[in-house]
């Protein structure tokens, strides 16, 4: 489920909420958790977007730290 960033307009507290899609778009407002305003306001950040191999080779440096060299070291892992 995506997790979306949110401003507390009253309090100025940040905090992240978890909610489908459809939720999110339905305009429902959001309540901070310091204060229970619903005076709060999205935060559009970049999402993080996190590569882990399907059969890494667990001696593989790269499969270990789970980010994927490309099969670049010859390892077999490779790209989801």
């Amino acid at each position: 489920m995506p997790a979306y960033d949110y401003r507390c307009q009253t309090c100025s507290s940040e905090f992240e909420v978890q909610m489908s899609i459809p939720h999110k778009e339905s305009g429902q407002a959001v309540s901070c958790p310091t204060c229970e305003s619903t005076a709060t306001k999205h935060l559009y950040r970049p999402a993080a977007m996190v590569s882990q191999s399907r059969n890494p080779d667990p001696h593989c440096r790269h499969a270990m730290t789970g980010s994927c060299c490309a099969a670049a070291s010859g390892c077999g892992c490779g790209p989801v």
